[in-house]
């Protein structure tokens, strides 16, 4: 198998750069977070709706809207890995970084609905 031929070479014969292991350990380690923040906070505000459970909901609440900051810090340093890899943001830190802001900015909603009424 020549050097033209390898899998791991681009069109020029050079080795294509690779994502940081640092990069993929956080974002793996940051889907998981991430999913298990997305079911949290959908448990909380369906489950913990009613009026009777609105001081958990509130407690509960700050400490996952914590979670969701972290969250997005953490997007923001495995972005910084890549960049300085030289290599563009892979569609899976765009879609993660997405989907913790839409769900924070939900729960945030959710807990200004929750002190109005």
């Amino acid at each position: 198998m020549s050097a033209r031929e390898s899998p791991w070479l681009d069109d020029l014969g050079q080795s294509s750069p690779q994502l940081p292991l640092e990069a993929v350990v956080l974002g793996l380690v940051g889907w998981g977070v991430l999913i298990f923040y997305m079911v949290a906070q959908s448990l909380l505000a369906f489950a913990l709706a009613q009026a009777r459970w609105l001081e958990l909901k509130l407690s509960l609440e700050t400490y996952l809207l914590l979670l969701g900051l972290i969250l997005h810090i953490q997007w923001r340093r495995v972005e910084r890995l890549v960049w300085e890899a030289g290599l563009p943001r892979p569609w899976w830190l765009s879609l993660a970084d997405c989907l913790s802001f839409v769900t924070t900015f939900w729960a945030c909603s959710t807990v200004v609905y929750c002190l109005i009424i």
